[in-house]
C-alpha cells in the first residue's frame, strides 16, 4: 500500500504519478522487490498500475533519470525575473510581445528583441 505523489489531469486522460530517484528504484529492485520493475528501459508499478486501472486511472512511474537538467537550471535561475515586479511590462507590451509570439511561435528572442527594438 502506497499513495501517489501526484494525480495529473491532462487533456482526456488521467493517471498517477509516482516520482523516485533512479538510484532509489535501481536500489529496490536490486533488493527483490518486485513493486518497481524496469522493462525496455522504462519504470513501471505492476500493482500501482492494476489498482488504478480498476478506476479506468493510469499509473505512471516518473524516474529522476528523465528530468532535463539543464532546463531546470535555467528556470531556477530565471525564476526570480518572473517573480520580480521591477521587471512587469505594462498591459499593452505584454499584447504586443504576445501578438508577435502567436503569428510567429518558435521565434528566437534575438529576432523578438529586434522587432521591439524597431517599434519605439
Amino acid at each position: 500500500m502506497h499513495t501517489p505523489d501526484i494525480l495529473v489531469l491532462c487533456g482526456d486522460s488521467v493517471f498517477f504519478e509516482e516520482c523516485k530517484t533512479e538510484d532509489e528504484l535501481k536500489r529496490t529492485q536490486s533488493e527483490g522487490s518486485t513493486k518497481f520493475i524496469l522493462e525496455n528501459g522504462i519504470w513501471r508499478c505492476p500493482a500501482g498500475e492494476e489498482y488504478s486501472a480498476r478506476y479506468k486511472i493510469g499509473y505512471k512511474v516518473f524516474s529522476s533519470k528523465e528530468i532535463d537538467w539543464t532546463l531546470l537550471r535555467n528556470i531556477d535561475f530565471l525564476w526570480h525575473f518572473f517573480r520580480s515586479e521591477e521587471h512587469k511590462v505594462s498591459k499593452q507590451v505584454e499584447e504586443y510581445i504576445v501578438g508577435i509570439v502567436e503569428k510567429k511561435p518558435g521565434i528566437r528572442l534575438d529576432e523578438l528583441l529586434r522587432i521591439t527594438r524597431n517599434r519605439s
